[in-house]
């Protein structure tokens, strides 16, 4: 079978055969795509990457190193996966330097991905969850002693869709500030969409998502879209009152 751009060969895993010398690397096969000073499509075949293959590689990589937020990416991807009390000083000395704004002791757990890190404003004593996603492109404000838990996301942007005539991913973004006011906690899985403004002190049940819509201070939100559930004072629980919360 003839290997062509249009017809790339499959991947192949082969087992090693006896041989006098090292057997040569797997062999991939597969499409490298640049989308950089338009550099033409590579084909990898049998025996990997060869030198010229390598000087692209270093290419982009310079590339990355060059632009800031291309380089905090590389090295998240260390700081993200280091466990324990060095991964804990890694990020709490590497990462809120790149926030539009950081207050003290900041905490962040392993596997946090961010998009628009430098749209960030953070308060006092945040914790960020394990394997949360900040996409902060539209802006972020985290208040004072934010709690996220493992799994939140936290999205400011979206694709527009209005036009059913093109194809959605040509019709760019609309952004929206997401804030999270002082004192609040999100469980673990919450969604939080472009354009919330949640006040202080609110609770959000696990895998609740959570619209852009008005939310009284102190309650407890659950619910797909999240809506008021109680308050976190039991003694002024008013049960009609929640109804009129969840309708506004």
């Amino acid at each position: 079978m003839e290997i062509t751009k249009e017809n790339p060969a499959p991947l192949s895993i082969t087992a090693p055969q006896p041989s006098s010398r090292a057997p040569l690397p797997v062999a991939l096969s597969r499409r490298i795509w640049y989308t950089q000073d338009h550099i033409d499509p590579v084909m990898v075949v049998d025996g990997g990457l060869g030198e010229s293959d390598m000087f692209r590689w270093f290419k982009l990589l310079h590339w990355d190193w060059r632009d800031e937020i291309g380089r905090f990416n590389l090295l998240n991807g260390v700081w993200m996966r280091t466990p324990g009390r060095l991964g804990f000083a890694w990020r709490a000395a590497h990462i809120p330097p790149h926030f539009a704004a950081a207050g003290r002791n900041i905490k962040i757990h392993e596997g946090v991905r961010f998009r628009g890190i430098h749209r960030i404003r953070c308060g006092d004593d945040v914790e960020i969850g394990v394997d949360n996603f900040l996409q902060a492109s539209g802006g972020l404000v985290l208040g004072d002693r934010v709690i996220t838990g493992p799994g939140v996301r936290i999205w400011t942007i979206n694709h527009v869709f209005d036009d059913p005539k093109r194809p959605i991913r040509d019709q760019g973004y609309e952004r929206a500030s997401v804030a999270i006011g002082d004192d609040c906690w999100l469980g673990a899985g919450v969604f939080v969409m472009p354009g919330v403004e949640l006040p202080e002190g609110c609770v959000v049940s696990a895998h609740s998502v959570v619209s852009c819509k008005k939310y009284p201070p102190y309650v407890i939100l659950a619910g797909h879209p999240a809506r008021v559930i109680g308050r976190r004072n039991a003694q002024d629980r008013d049960p009609s009152g929640l109804v009129a919360e969840n309708r506004a």
